[in-house]
């Protein structure tokens, strides 16, 4: 087996799904400040958008490459639902803001990255 279809088995496994999970909940709970510098607007939405589609992106390939029912709809939900439960977990942090808006990106940042799988 090659260094590439190594790697293609990494990234195209469930390891990854489960990497980038724990990355976006970390980041979602933890106390992080943005780095100072960056001040464009909606910069936070556009990271919401990113990391949901990366997620959803991963979920749903491997979902498809196991020739799961219906990858695209589970990829989402698994994408929006982890998104939904930090929201609401950040709605009792005293460090952290819950905003509605970050739920609508995080949906919009699922639904593409499904979508970027069977373009």
């Amino acid at each position: 087996m090659s260094f590439v279809d190594r790697c293609k088995g990494i990234v195209f496994s469930w390891y990854s799904v489960i990497g980038c999970s724990i990355f976006i909940v970390l980041l979602s709970v933890l106390p992080v400040k943005v780095p100072e510098g960056i001040s464009f607007p909606f910069f936070d939405k556009v990271a919401h958008s990113i990391m949901y589609i990366a997620l959803s992106f991963l979920a749903t390939n491997n979902l498809y490459l196991k020739n799961n029912k219906n990858p695209k709809l589970k990829g989402i939900l698994y994408a929006f639902s982890l998104g939904l439960v930090i929201e609401i977990i950040q709605f009792f942090l005293p460090y952290r803001d819950y905003q509605l808006s970050d739920v609508a990106f995080n949906f919009l940042g699922s639904y593409i990255g499904s979508l970027i799988v069977f373009v």
